[in-house]
């Protein structure tokens, strides 16, 4: 394991380690603020109900000690007596409270035994309230209960004084645990996080150790021996680490310097020698160079005019862009405005459609409202129907009546014949009642008549309100299919002006790219002339060049022809 993998592994286990236990620390604090909460609550349930039920108990006590007290008294009146049979009543529905809440607490070290008294004190109390004797009789043995009950309740009242004392300890001793925990876990997070630092600062000392102060040491051997050819970092180029490799590298590199050196030296001592080679190599080169330069500032030139025309044919094509964009533009323009039109009449046709559906919507409600007072109606002409029948039973039974009236007052007539003088009145009263049942059987078959006239016109009118009601519920129905379809024909509308503005924000891009489009395109219109005119300066630019370079190698030809001449003179 190389040195860097030993100082990472270690200082990645700190970390971990440290990391580990602020965790746990969390967790612990964590833990012991729920235990607090928990511990708390706990308290202050406990202390309630015990505080309620010693507040019971004493108003218990109270009530028995105010009885006592009216019993001892020899004054004492009926309305007395009535209290403290009252108070009585009053201590056995305490008594009852205190027995449910003692069963649902469970702190209490004799948990039976309360329950035990306070069951005693309800029998006890109950005897009393069940009592034949008036307390002014009884007055003794009253006495005995009440101070035995009194008694029994001062019992249960220290019992809960001592059991809200003792859950008062015992949360203490739990709280005064937590908190000590709480201390021993904070002293081993300090000690931990002494420890992690003891072992950052022994990682410090041990990098420095194994580190620093090695290489410290083999940049002071390198400025003593550096002048000598074969130099030794010894014992540090033994290490089989990253201080060894970087020994064995720095000898490495000093060797292929030293090397290095010694090349160069040689090379300038052969320098010397190879000086009139060089010229004549020199001016070699100095031809080929002429004929290379004059080759590719030809080729610049030709690539040149071969962008001037590029250049050109650019800003032809740019205008034409231009001209087709600002056309696009006009276009676009006139579409965006024929849009807007078709937005404004798919608005208005929105709003009439907006009307129609109102408008058949209360026709819709008339048809149902029409529906309803026409099956009204049919009722009333059916009762109507039935009270007509009725009625022409009714009329057939006065037909029977009047017939036997008539067939009666003939035959009193008759009667009254063979009577002689003596049946004369009674001949004139059967006559008047035969001419009466005559009537009567007219006006009988008179109001026959027109009630079958009546039922007539009345089965014509039920059997016409019938029919409107069909055609009623048939407008009805249309009037549904015409509320769905104006319903659908809205939605669509509404899509229709939703995708038309849509429509116009797209066109409204469309121009507003089209219009860039021409920017870009007079941009390029204009870097177009540039680079034509940059094209034309680079012609004029090479040329001078070209002029320039022939003119240098003419003076270095001279410059050699006269180095030439002083070397033959030599």
């Amino acid at each position: 394991m190389t040195l860097s993998q030993k100082f990472t592994a270690i200082t990645v286990m700190t970390l971990v380690i440290s990391l580990i236990f602020f965790l746990c620390d969390a967790w612990h604090s964590h833990v012991q603020e729920s235990k607090f909460k928990n511990l708390t609550d706990m308290y202050n349930e406990h202390t309630t109900l015990l505080y309620q039920f010693g507040q019971n108990a004493k108003d218990y006590q109270h009530s028995l000690n105010q009885v006592v007290t009216s019993l001892q008294n020899p004054s004492a009146d009926e309305e007395t007596t009535q209290r403290a049979v009252e108070a009585i009543r009053n201590a056995q529905q305490l008594n009852h409270v205190m027995l449910e809440q003692a069963v649902a607490l469970n702190v209490f070290a004799d948990k039976n035994g309360v329950i035990r008294r306070l069951q005693e004190s309800d029998k006890a109390l109950a005897t009393l309230n069940t009592a034949t004797q008036p307390p002014e009789v009884g007055a003794g043995q009253w006495l005995d209960i009440l101070r035995t009950q009194s008694g029994n309740m001062g019992d249960i009242i220290s019992i809960v004084t001592d059991t809200s004392t003792k859950i008062h300890s015992n949360i203490n001793d739990a709280i005064a645990n937590i908190f000590q925990a709480e201390t021993y876990f904070t002293k081993a997070t300090i000690a931990v996080l002494a420890a992690t630092l003891l072992a950052l600062i022994a990682l410090f000392y041990a990098a420095r150790r194994h580190a620093i102060t090695p290489i410290e040491k083999i940049i002071e051997q390198l400025d003593h021996n550096h002048s000598e050819r074969d130099i030794h970092l010894s014992p540090y180029d033994a290490r089989q680490d990253e201080i060894g490799i970087l020994a064995r590298a720095i000898v490495t590199f000093h060797k292929h310097y030293m090397d290095a050196t010694d090349a160069v030296i040689k090379a300038k001592e052969e320098e010397t020698h190879t000086e009139t080679n060089k010229r004549i190599v020199a001016i070699q080169l100095e031809d080929a160079l002429e004929f290379e330069i004059n080759k590719q500032v030809g080729t610049l030139q030709e690539a040149c005019k071969v962008l001037n025309n590029n250049a050109t044919l650019l800003q032809s094509q740019s205008a034409q862009i231009a001209d087709s964009s600002s056309d696009a533009k006009m276009l676009t323009r006139e579409m965006q405005d024929a849009v807007m039109a078709i937005k404004a009449s798919t608005d208005n046709i929105s709003s009439t459609i907006g009307v129609v559906l109102h408008d058949t919507r209360q026709s819709t409600d008339i048809t149902h409202k029409a529906v309803s007072e026409s099956h009204v109606l049919r009722d009333r002409m059916n009762v109507l129907t039935e009270a007509t029948q009725q009625i022409s039973s009714s009329l057939t039974v006065i037909h029977k009546i009047a017939a036997q009236t008539r067939m009666l007052a003939l035959n009193a007539t008759i009667e009254a014949a063979r009577a002689g003088d003596f049946g004369r009145s009674f001949a004139v009263v059967a006559q008047e009642v035969r001419v009466l049942s005559g009537q009567t059987e007219k006006a009988a078959y008179d109001i026959s008549t027109h009630i079958q006239n009546i039922q007539g016109q009345t089965g014509q009118a039920l059997e016409e309100v019938k029919t409107i009601t069909d055609v009623i519920a048939e407008i009805d129905k249309a009037l549904e299919h015409v509320l769905s379809s104006m319903t659908i024909q809205e939605n669509s509308t509404h899509e229709i002006v939703e995708n038309t503005g849509r429509a116009v924000e797209c066109i409204t891009e469309v121009t507003g790219s089209i219009a860039k489009i021409g920017d870009s395109t007079r941009s390029a219109e204009k870097e177009a002339n540039e680079v034509a005119n940059s094209a034309q300066t680079v012609t004029t630019h090479v040329d001078t060049m070209r002029g320039a370079i022939q003119q240098v190698l003419q003076n270095q030809n001279k410059s050699v022809e006269e180095s030439s001449g002083d070397v033959d003179l030599f």
